[in-house]
């Protein structure tokens, strides 16, 4: 179970009394990976709850007078919930469709549908079809679609698309000119089954773009924020309106542009990488594609998170290096720190400090016991050690 400010993530049904009895105040709630009960749900629905996720089946009805929004298989149980405004299920059942939704939930604003069955409801405004289902939905008012790839039945009818004033679409096929009226924000182009083609995006409003197994020729993209990249074959400039970078096994390296304040980077990590990170950077996580050496680290000087992941090779002058820069939050998966060198880190202002396959020993600790930690993770050192620093 896990409890921050107002939102809580609750995996059984256990200690849950007490929370109840101790945050009065608690209103976003997930419910992970278990089947809560019944008692459990009436306990928790005595909260001002507002937000509910649960995407496994709840078989009693819910009495819940705060509640706003929900994320769960199927919306029987919520039947008189009349304050709801954005409601995602899977799937709307033929029995209650004759008063779904507004008979149901005056106040709704948002619908989503995982699962097209033969229930169209006019009010769906978010949902995930096959690609050879899309002439199904004339008529609606969509936000968001989610078209899945199929092999068989009918060709898809792709230029119904142009119908729609989507914010978000996640799709295998592309074409410019079936998104170049929307007022799209987030677009996502998975892989197909088919040649990977080359690719041009051009787009004024896009914020988000995330790619797989494409070749990226071309990117206009002005307003363009998130971009992520996954298996990639890049052959054009990161846009200067990029700040947050996703890459994974892509040719990216020559170019990376300089305004980039967050890099998540998963690649085989070569000197010349290093040297071409942006000065801008703020978040940096590097997962190399194989066992990396490091033996020099680039100064960034407003470098505040570090996260290198998986077993790696760091030399003391790296650690130096890294020492230098104003780091917050560091992720080390190196067994590089020992007892002889992590009193490079003791002078840095760390809040969060992820060792854990370090090889230190409780003396290494003491080291560092005196930065200004909130969270420390260590490799395996006996309790009756540290009860004798």
């Amino acid at each position: 179970m896990l409890i921050r400010n107002k939102h809580a993530v609750i995996k059984s049904d256990k200690y849950l009394d007490a929370v109840v009895e101790h945050c009065p105040r608690l209103t976003n709630v997930i419910v992970e990976n278990y089947r809560i009960s019944t008692s459990a749900l009436r306990l928790l629905f005595q909260l001002p709850i507002e937000s509910f996720e649960c995407l496994s089946v709840i078989t009693c009805k819910v009495t819940a007078p705060y509640l706003k929004k929900i994320r769960v298989a199927y919306i029987e149980p919520f039947i008189g919930c009349k304050l709801l405004e954005d409601i995602s299920v899977n799937k709307i059942i033929t029995s209650i469709s004759s008063g779904f939704p507004h008979g149901l939930f005056p106040n709704l604003k948002e619908l989503e549908v995982l699962y097209l069955t033969d229930v169209i409801c006019p009010h769906i405004t978010k949902i995930r079809v096959r690609d050879n289902q899309l002439h199904l939905l004339a008529g609606l008012n969509l936000k968001k679609l989610i078209i899945d790839e199929t092999t068989y039945g009918p060709m898809p009818a792709w230029t119904i698309l142009t119908q729609f004033k989507l914010k978000e679409l996640v799709t295998w096929y592309f074409d410019n000119n079936l998104i170049k009226d929307m007022p799209l924000e987030r677009l996502t182009i998975c892989e197909n089954s088919t040649v990977t083609p080359d690719i041009t995006v051009k787009h004024s409003t896009l914020k988000h773009l995330e790619l797989t197994r494409r070749c990226v020729i071309e990117l206009d993209t002005p307003n363009l924020y998130h971009l992520s990249l996954n298996q990639c074959e890049f052959r054009t400039r990161v846009p200067d309106s990029v700040r947050i970078l996703h890459v994974d096994t892509a040719m990216i390296c020559p170019y990376i542009n300089c305004n980039l304040h967050t890099l998540y980077i998963t690649t085989f990590v070569t000197p010349s990488l290093l040297e071409q990170l942006p000065q801008t950077l703020r978040y940096l996580t590097i997962t190399p594609m194989e066992h990396a050496y490091f033996d020099n680290f680039p100064y960034l000087p407003n470098l505040c998170l570090l996260t290198i992941f998986d077993q790696f090779t760091l030399t003391e002058k790296t650690l130096i290096d890294i020492a230098r820069m104003p780091i917050t939050n560091l992720y080390l998966d190196t067994a590089s720190i020992t007892d002889s060198n992590i009193h490079h880190l003791a002078a840095m202002p760390l809040n969060y400090l992820s060792i854990q396959i370090a090889n230190i020993t409780v003396e290494g600790v003491k080291k560092i016991k005196h930065l200004p930690l909130r969270y420390l993770v260590l490799p395996p050192i006996p309790t009756h050690h540290f009860l004798q620093m």
